[in-house]
C-alpha cells in the first residue's frame, strides 16, 4: 500500500489489519504516533522505481493511494509542474514494479478531479474531462498509464472519489472545524446554496476491499462518494447543530475571495488551490450506481454523518491536529491587491470622513491607505526569505536550550534581516509612485510625491518631474 500513512490509508490499513492481511506499507512519512502499526513500513518515495520493485516483492494486491497535493504539509513547498511529475510517476513506476513482479491486482486511487468543473450533474464517469491544476492533469496522465498497464495483462482498477472525510484530515476542512470548535463564525462561498458531494475514508476503504476480490472490477474506472448530498449552507448548519457551538454563517461573495485566492496562486502563496476556489460555489455531485452494481458496494456514511464523525474525531484531538493560523492570514494580507485603488480610496474615504474616526485631512489616512495597500509586497518578499530559512535551524537552536524567542533573535532573525530589508526597499520605490488612492485623500496640507510629480506634469515643469 503506497500512501498508507495518510487518510484513506489509515483506514485501509484498519480493515486489512481487522481481517488478519499481511500488509507492507510505504510512504515517505512514518505512520500517525495515534494510527497503531498495520505491517511493514518501508519509507520511500514512489519516484524511486527499486524501492517500489523491491516492496512489491511476494506481494498479490497493490492499493496505490499516494498522491502529491499542495494541501498536505509534506509536499506544501512543491510547485504545480512538480507535483504533475511526481504523480505521474509515481503511479507509472507502481505499475511498472507490479507487472515485473507479477502482482496479481493493482487499485489505483484516482480523483473526482480529473472532470473540473461539472457541465452537468451528476456527474458519469463519461462526463468530459477539464482538470483545473496540476493535480487533476496528473490523475489523467495517471489513468492513461493504467490503460496501457492493462493492456500489458495486469488487473486494474481505477477509482475517482469526492473529497475524503475521515479521521486525522488535513487541509482546508480542518479551519471549519476549529472554527466550530471555537464558536467563530464560518465563512462560506456564495452563501451555501450550492450541494456538494463527499466521499468517507471508510467508505472508500471498502470499495478498494471489493475491487480487489471481485473480478467484474478488472478495466473498471468507477466514480465514489455518498448518496445524500443536501446543500454546503444546510451541511454546515448540521455540523453546528451537532457540535453545540455558537458559531453563525457569513456569506462572502464569490467573485472577491476567487480573485484573492487566483492572485495569489500565480505568486504561489495560495492556501487553497484552484480545484478549490474555483468549484467551492459549485454544485458538484458524481453518478455512483457502476459502482453498486459492479462492486455490490454501498456507501454508509452521508455527507451529514461523516462530517459530523470527522469532527467528533478532530474535537478529541484538536491539539496535535490544529491547523496553523498561517493560510487565513496570508488571505487576509493578500486581499488588498485584487482592490482597485480607486475603490479602495473611495472605501476609506467614506469610513473616515465623519466621527468616531475623522482621519481625512490628515497623514493618519495616507499611512492606513499606504499601509493597506504595499503589505501584499512586503509579505511576499518577506515571506520568501522566512521559507528560505530551514526549520531545523530553529530546531538545533531549540535543541541547545535556545527558548522560542532565542532562537528567533539569534538564527532566524540574522538569516532573515537582508530579506527584510530588502522588502521594504521595493516597497518604498513602490510608494513613492502611488497615485489611485493618494489622490482622492491627499489635502493641501498632506501632499505626497505621487501627487507632486502629477501636478508639476500637468503644469508642464518638466524639469521637475525629471
Amino acid at each position: 500500500m503506497t500512501g498508507a500513512s495518510g487518510l484513506l490509508g489509515a483506514c485501509l490499513v484498519d480493515r486489512l489489519r481487522a481481517r488478519g492481511t499481511p500488509l507492507r506499507l510505504l510512504d515517505v512519512v512514518p505512520p500517525p504516533d495515534d494510527a497503531g502499526t498495520g505491517g511493514d513500513f518501508v519509507r520511500a518515495d514512489t519516484r524511486d522505481r527499486r524501492a517500489l520493485a523491491d516492496a512489491c516483492r511476494d506481494v498479490e494486491v497493490v492499493y496505490h493511494l499516494a498522491a502529491a497535493q499542495r494541501m498536505k504539509p509534506q509536499f506544501a513547498g512543491l510547485d504545480e509542474d512538480e507535483i504533475y511529475a511526481m504523480n505521474l510517476a509515481g503511479v507509472e513506476n507502481v505499475l511498472a514494479a507490479a507487472l515485473e513482479t507479477g502482482v496479481r491486482k493493482v487499485v489505483h486511487i484516482s480523483s473526482s478531479g480529473v472532470y473540473g468543473i461539472p457541465r452537468s450533474v451528476p456527474v458519469g464517469e463519461d462526463h468530459p474531462q477539464r482538470p483545473l491544476g496540476a493535480y487533476g492533469r496528473s490523475k489523467i496522465a495517471g489513468e492513461e498509464a493504467c490503460r496501457r498497464a492493462l493492456e500489458r495483462g495486469l488487473d486494474v482498477t481505477i477509482f475517482r472519489p469526492m473529497s475524503l472525510f475521515g479521521p486525522r484530515m488535513t487541509g482546508v476542512f480542518v479551519l471549519l472545524f476549529e472554527w466550530v470548535r471555537q464558536g467563530k463564525a464560518i465563512y462560506l462561498l456564495g452563501g451555501g446554496r450550492n450541494r456538494v458531494q463527499m466521499a468517507s475514508a471508510w467508505d472508500l476503504a471498502d470499495a478498494c476491499l471489493l475491487a480487489a476480490e471481485r473480478p467484474a472490477s478488472r478495466g473498471e474506472i468507477l466514480n465514489l462518494g455518498a448518496e445524500e448530498v443536501p446543500t454546503v449552507r444546510e451541511q454546515v448548519e448540521a455540523l453546528v447543530a451537532h457540535a453545540r457551538a455558537r458559531s453563525r454563517i457569513v456569506a462572502i461573495p464569490a467573485a472577491l475571495l476567487r480573485n484573492a485566492a487566483r492572485l495569489l496562486h500565480l505568486v504561489g502563496l495560495s492556501p487553497i488551490v484552484p480545484e478549490h476556489y474555483l468549484l467551492a460555489d459549485k454544485t458538484f455531485i458524481l453518478d455512483v450506481s457502476r459502482a453498486r452494481t459492479l462492486l455490490g458496494w454501498k456507501p454508509r456514511y452521508t455527507n451529514v454523518t461523516m462530517t459530523t464523525d470527522a469532527f467528533d474525531w478532530y474535537a478529541a484531538n484538536w491539539e496535535r491536529y490544529q491547523p496553523r493560523p498561517g493560510p487565513v492570514l496570508r488571505l487576509l494580507a493578500m486581499a488588498p491587491m485584487v482592490i482597485p485603488g480607486i475603490v479602495f480610496a473611495v472605501g476609506l474615504f467614506a469610513g473616515y470622513t465623519r466621527p468616531p474616526l475623522a482621519l481625512y485631512g490628515t497623514l493618519w489616512i495616507l499611512f492606513i491607505a499606504y499601509l493597506t495597500k504595499f503589505l501584499p509586497y512586503a509579505f511576499m518578499n518577506t515571506a520568501a526569505a522566512v521559507r528560505a530559512v530551514h526549520p531545523e535551524l530553529e530546531e538545533a537552536a531549540r535543541i541547545a536550550g535556545a527558548g522560542a524567542l532565542g532562537a528567533f533573535r539569534d538564527v532566524t532573525a540574522p538569516l532573515i534581516r537582508l530579506g527584510v530589508l530588502a522588502s521594504w526597499f521595493i516597497v518604498f520605490i513602490y510608494s513613492l509612485r502611488e497615485l489611485s488612492a493618494s489622490i482622492l485623500l491627499f489635502t493641501n496640507r498632506t501632499t505626497v510625491i505621487g501627487v507632486t510629480i502629477l501636478d508639476n506634469y500637468e503644469f508642464g515643469s518638466w524639469r521637475v518631474v525629471s
